[in-house]
């Protein structure tokens, strides 16, 4: 299942504020990300990057999350 994980630190960009991650992690619900990443001290999980001219996502692979740092996660669709 993919998750939009927003981070509390700024971004790779310049000015940004906000550091956002698509994670994609073999659970079957919010519920059961969370529950896995607030077990662990990192979480590794497949990372997807957006393709800025055609707007499809592909794989960027793997990237330890560190739950401290977690400020939001939902659903991504």
């Amino acid at each position: 299942m993919k998750f939009q994980v927003t981070m509390n630190m700024p971004s790779f960009t310049a000015g940004n504020l906000v550091h956002q991650v698509i994670a994609e992690y073999p659970v079957r619900s919010l519920k059961e990300f969370v529950a896995a990443l607030s077990s662990n001290d990192f979480l590794i999980v497949d990372e997807w990057y957006r393709n800025a001219e055609t707007k499809e996502y592909y794989f960027a692979g793997e990237v330890a999350l560190n739950p401290l740092i977690v400020g939001k996660v939902k659903v991504f669709k």
